[in-house]
């Protein structure tokens, strides 16, 4: 009988656990950033099959230092390695604070690699090789 109670409750645990809201990941971006702290909230809606992301970014170095050409910051999601990069939106950078972020923004996928790039222009139609922040979210 005991060993079932603690069965149960470990399974409670666990289901528990599974269905503990947004995922968060916290991370120093690339040596591109040295210094720079993201953190990214990521609300998976299994439902609807996509997600909602928060992103912020504290001592972020202007662009221009990241990449003599760039001016903005752009946010990328693929599904995996093979698939093509898609821009999720502009970076909100402000120089002065050295922060950034992207606020309540949908991604159609519920697994993706994302990342953040230094762009020249914040409508880039592909994402550059100056990467500051990549993640998967999962």
């Amino acid at each position: 009988m005991k060993a079932n109670t603690l069965t149960a409750f470990a399974l409670a645990s666990v289901l528990i656990a599974a269905c503990g809201g947004p995922l968060k990941y916290k991370q120093a971006t690339s040596p591109r950033a040295p210094g720079a702290e993201t953190e990214i909230v990521a609300d998976v809606q299994t439902k609807s099959s996509n997600t909602r992301l928060n992103v912020a970014s504290k001592f972020l170095p202007p662009p221009a230092t990241v990449q003599e050409k760039a001016t903005c910051y752009v946010a990328w999601h693929r599904i995996n390695a093979e698939s093509v990069w898609n821009r999720v939106g502009a970076f909100n950078y402000d120089p002065s604070t050295r922060a950034g972020n992207l606020v309540d923004v949908t991604v159609p996928e519920t697994s993706f690699d994302f990342m953040i790039t230094a762009e020249a222009v914040p409508n880039a139609p592909t994402p550059s090789t100056d990467v500051v922040v990549m993640q998967k979210v999962n």
